[in-house]
């Protein structure tokens, strides 16, 4: 089964964001086009890490929480460690856990 690639700003999901794997970044909540680090609200802003990716795409302060909330209850309630679980993390694993939380 193939994976639809949505452009960027037609993603409504973390799992619509992290299809392509060139969106996933560590390290820094977004880079641009060059992999300079820039805010995850930037528009030059390509590639997201986990906490990153859910600022962008969920710009419903409502939304954002509740996916924070999957998130928080299913790897940590520490922010810091969930920043440390995004970099130690593969594309794979954070395409998986969007996936099993449907976010």
């Amino acid at each position: 089964m193939e994976i639809e690639i949505k452009p960027l700003d037609q993603c409504k999901t973390l799992q619509d964001l992290f299809a392509d794997p060139k969106r996933w970044t560590a390290g820094n909540f977004a880079r641009d086009f060059s992999g300079k680090g820039v805010s995850s609200y930037d528009k030059e802003a390509v590639s997201f890490c986990l906490i990153g990716g859910l600022n962008r795409i969920y710009t419903d302060m409502s939304a954002r929480l509740e996916a924070l909330g999957r998130i928080r209850n299913e790897v940590s309630d520490s922010l810091t460690e969930l920043f440390s679980f995004n970099d130690e993390s593969s594309y794979e694993d954070i395409r998986l856990l969007v996936k099993k939380l449907n976010i």
